[in-house]
């Protein structure tokens, strides 16, 4: 699996992504679609997943780079850090990020309700990477 040459300056979804996000606003647990975007990337983290780069199959486009991240590119650096290896591809890193997020969200609903400190707590026992 290659790293793409281009990073991305509108990052997707797929149909499923899509629908957790949708979930948590209705349910009240996030007030913006790109906030739930940002929760699946930072649980993505939390949780030591590897971006796959490869993989954007069924993935529409749901926000532009500018959305996503904050005006001091926050987000850019923070998965820069985290992910030298693919340091010239953080947007594409986070679109894959949010994908295994979100799957992680969605296997700890309980219908629509989740337990976000039950998030917090478990990401804590995994801890994260030693970056050297």
């Amino acid at each position: 699996m290659g790293i793409p040459e281009d990073d991305l300056t509108q990052i997707g979804a797929s149909p499923a992504t899509r629908s957790v996000l949708e979930t948590l606003k209705e349910e009240g647990h996030i007030s913006e679609l790109v906030d739930g975007y940002r929760l699946c990337i930072a649980v993505a983290c939390a949780w030591n997943e590897q971006p796959d780069l490869g993989n954007r199959k069924n993935r529409t486009n749901m926000f532009g780079t500018n959305t996503i991240d904050s005006s001091g590119l926050h987000l850019r650096v923070a998965l820069t850090e985290l992910y030298p290896d693919y340091a010239n591809t953080p947007y594409r890193v986070a679109e894959s990020l949010a994908e295994l997020g979100a799957k992680i969200v969605s296997e700890r609903m309980s219908g629509t309700s989740i337990e976000f400190t039950e998030l917090v707590d478990l990401a804590s026992s995994i801890g994260m990477p030693d970056p050297s």
